[in-house]
């Protein structure tokens, strides 16, 4: 019964293990069971009929392909994910082995209460502690975390088969090893947080420049033109000397007038008060033009003391516009319109193209990972806009809206004001 118990805990322990390294908690799907069933039936065959411990080693095989189709991540990727479980789950129950040990000396007993304080981890820390980013640390194959994760991987590696071959772990081979694993794991993932946050800024600032870049050329257009404005107000009162008859003049005074309008059409961006941000706009905007899109916009108010940096706002809108430009390459009517207002305390910033219907089931699928997918018009940006309104206590808002009697869908992004944080 007691062996019954390690196993049972020992596979429960395993599986939060895979679930946390993904950064994602443990689900009760038909999956989950059916991994956790078949893993179960292996040990028992190998239990019942006396085969060598290290045939359980096909359970890893199991994970694998549990891995593969619960997470749907490349191949690299879940190899690195299951020799990671293996180094957490053998380097923990290591250390509470260690620990019960000296209280408790029945092995099955022992094994059974180190297993239910793993689970009892797992299952409520573990999933904060950021081995996701541990993960995404070893993918991106830093000399520092590749030569680090092989040690780790050897030390493991050595622990399985003795327990696996003689059916317990010398402990005092590993008692200073495990302890200095485990503070490599730790020192990686801070390099990997801290590594992380150096690329945003790094990030941040060029994004900042080429925008500011953008905003300084809209400026100088804007500055040229105004010394040319009388020069243009000259010409249009005295079409009439050039013009013999009335209809040739308003039709020739309307041509010059839409010609000034399309040249300066873009001038009012300078309104929101933001140089980074209309620089961004300036740029999303003519990247839409030169896509055949026609840019309509409404700029309500001036964004100035908005809650949320202006790389996050601008990394949102990026989003949503490169979505409308996506949704809108089959479509006939090539508009979109983008508005910012103020509504109390939060500014709302709205990108609407025209679309067909979407059910309310559907425009939820556009947000969910691994849903999207590039779905009729949307792709997997949808979810990191989610993550990032959360992250930045936003709000983002989809929905159907008629516009002379067509349907467009709309999106719309709600940012708090600074001061009202």
């Amino acid at each position: 019964m007691m062996l019954h118990v390690v196993l049972v805990t020992e596979v429960f322990a395993t599986v939060m293990c895979i679930h946390s390294i993904y950064g994602r908690k443990l689900e009760w799907d038909i999956k989950t069971v059916a991994a956790i069933l078949g893993i179960l039936t292996i040990l028992e065959v190998a239990n019942v009929f006396r085969l060598s411990g290290i045939s359980s080693l096909i359970i890893f095989v199991i994970i694998y392909a549990y891995c593969r189709s619960m997470f749907k991540k490349p191949i690299i990727e879940n190899v690195i994910s299951l020799v990671l479980c293996m180094i957490i789950v053998t380097s923990t129950q290591f250390i509470f082995s260690s620990v019960v040990r000296m209280i408790i000396t029945e092995e099955y007993l022992r094994s059974a209460v180190s297993n239910i304080a793993m689970v009892h981890v797992f299952a409520l820390h573990f999933v904060r502690c950021g081995m996701n980013k541990l993960q995404r640390a070893v993918v991106r194959k830093s000399k520092f975390v590749v030569v680090s994760s092989c040690f780790m991987c050897l030390i493991v590696l050595l622990m399985l088969l003795q327990g696996k071959v003689f059916y317990e772990i010398q402990m005092q081979y590993f008692t200073l090893v495990v302890p200095a694993v485990f503070m490599i794991l730790y020192l990686i993932v801070q390099w990997y947080c801290t590594q992380t946050e150096v690329e945003k800024k790094e990030k941040e600032i060029r994004i900042t420049k080429e925008n500011k870049k953008e905003y300084d050329n809209l400026l100088t257009k804007v500055r040229l033109r105004q010394h040319e404005l009388k020069n243009h107000i000259s010409a249009i009162f005295s079409a009439h000397y050039t013009y013999k008859t009335y209809e040739q003049l308003v039709q020739a005074q309307e041509e010059y007038c839409n010609r000034l309008l399309h040249e300066n059409k873009y001038n009012n961006l300078l309104m929101l008060g933001d140089n980074v941000l209309t620089g961004f706009l300036h740029g999303k905007f003519r990247e839409a033009e030169a896509d055949g899109i026609e840019i309509r916009y409404k700029i309500g108010t001036r964004v100035n003391n908005i809650q949320v940096p202006t790389y996050y706002v601008i990394e949102m809108l990026g989003i949503l516009f490169d979505n409308a430009v996506e949704a809108l390459k089959d479509c006939t009517e090539k508009v979109i319109f983008f508005e910012v207002y103020e509504v109390g305390n939060e500014y709302e910033l709205s990108i609407k193209n025209p679309y067909s219907y979407v059910s309310y089931d559907e425009i939820l699928e556009w947000f969910q990972l691994e849903k999207s997918e590039k779905g009729r018009g949307r792709g997997l940006g949808l979810y990191h806009l989610k993550c990032l309104c959360n992250d930045w206590n936003c709000d983002i808002q989809c929905g159907n809206t008629e516009i002379d009697k067509k349907n467009w869908i709309e999106f719309k992004l709600k940012i708090g004001k600074a001061d009202n944080e």
